[in-house]
């Protein structure tokens, strides 16, 4: 079996730092291969063949250790692989497969990039924001876009995780960035990139229960209240609201992309963007007053709202985020206004509709036909075979309850 040292190699010029280069012993021949990694001698510890991680410059040395490691891990699979063949093999033929192996395939993030590329090219945009928040978020804790997918370890992510803990990340979006990333590393296991493992073992993938984001029925009421007459963007942001409680909770990216022709008979039919699921809502006369409200705005438009005005996939999207970041700083300034000690954001409809009806004792079968979900597989098959009007009938009696 081969072995592996790392060693610093001092340069001949004054003040200039020395580069990192790995010795490959191996039946007493030896080659030397040199890495991009540029440190100075007070930054090297000889002994323990690692970095001295201290001073100013702490981000950077624990970059170039991790950048180390993962050369290092490239090596030992090299290693490994020409062992578990069987086949003689010399330095010379770890020195060619090290120096010609991290094609663009073989790259984590490379082939992340191809992944973003690929849901941008779907108008998956919104999935496609979100592994470019979880790619941003690894590559500034490497300190570089470049990993090999051996060197993408359980030590490194739970390194990564613990660097999150130390930024005072939220347990949510540390889970979220992982699982992102777990999903980059299944999609590679699938095209046979990478051999089959779980380097997110070890770390927090789940969702934590998050503040309460639901208000009573007082809060709702006060709010309907309020005289906006002399702030119409507050108004406007008020009727989103209603409309996404009346709704039944539904989302901001779905009333956005709402059309007209969702709309027949008194129906408004959709399919919900995260799940797939396709709703049927009847549309009560709280809800079409709302709407008649915005229909000289949105006659240009194939929209029931005037939240998007783009049919051009690209353009919506960047309408619609830019119209949910402006919606939940009205709501901000609303909740103020009810002098609400948590503000109000596009979450509450949908959290206030779901416990209203559980605390009108609709049964949990309705509130998950209602709201579209498909977290419970076995809630899903036992809904697919319920009435419609039943889920209309649960509606319009959470509705009363806000009138």
């Amino acid at each position: 079996m081969a072995t592996i040292r790392v060693k610093l190699r001092i340069s001949t010029v004054p003040g200039k730092a020395g580069s990192i280069y790995y010795q490959v012993i191996h039946r007493r021949q030896h080659v030397q291969l040199t890495s991009s990694i540029k440190l100075y001698s007070h930054e090297w510890d000889t002994q323990n063949a690692r970095v001295r991680i201290n001073g100013e410059k702490v981000s950077f040395l624990l970059a170039a250790q991790r950048a180390i490691n993962a050369d290092l891990a490239v090596l030992h699979d090299i290693i490994s692989r020409k062992e578990a063949f069987g086949v003689p093999y010399d330095v010379a033929d770890i020195a060619f497969a090290f120096r010609a192996l991290i094609p663009a395939e073989e790259d984590f993030f490379l082939y992340m990039e191809k992944r973003i590329g690929r849901l941008e090219e779907e108008n998956a945009h919104g999935t496609a924001l979100n592994y470019r928040r979880a790619y941003r978020s690894f590559a500034a804790f490497l300190g570089k876009q470049y990993l090999p997918f051996p060197a993408c370890t359980e030590i490194l992510i739970s390194e990564y995780e613990q660097w999150l803990r130390q930024r005072k990340i939220k347990r949510n979006s540390s889970s979220f960035y992982m699982r992102v990333l777990r999903a980059v590393y299944n999609s590679a296991v699938s095209d046979g990139l990478v051999p089959a493992g779980n380097p997110f073992r070890k770390v927090y993938t789940g969702i934590d229960t998050t503040r309460k984001r639901a208000v009573d029925k007082q809060i709702i009421k006060q709010l309907k209240k309020l005289d906006l007459t002399e702030i119409p963007v507050l108004a406007y942001a008020r009727d989103l609201f209603l409309v996404s409680l009346y709704l039944r909770g539904m989302a901001f990216v779905d009333m956005a992309y709402l059309q007209k022709s969702d709309i027949q008979h008194g129906v408004a039919t959709y399919i919900r963007r995260k799940t797939g699921i396709r709703l049927s809502i009847k549309v009560e006369p709280c809800l079409q007053e709302i709407i008649d409200r915005y229909q000289e705005k949105t006659i240009h438009t194939p929209y029931v709202l005037p939240i998007i005005t783009s049919t051009d996939e690209k353009q919506a999207y960047r309408e619609y985020q830019n119209a949910l970041s402006y919606y939940n700083k009205q709501l901000k300034r609303l909740s103020e206004m009810l002098g609400y000690d948590i503000p109000l954001s596009s979450y509450t409809p949908r959290h206030t509709w779901a416990t209203t009806a559980r605390d009108s004792n609709i049964p949990l079968s309705v509130i998950s036909a209602g709201m579209g979900h498909s977290s419970e597989n076995i809630t899903r098959i036992y809904l697919s075979s319920l009435d419609n009007s039943v889920i209309d009938k649960a509606n319009h009696k959470i509705i009363s309850v806000f009138n």
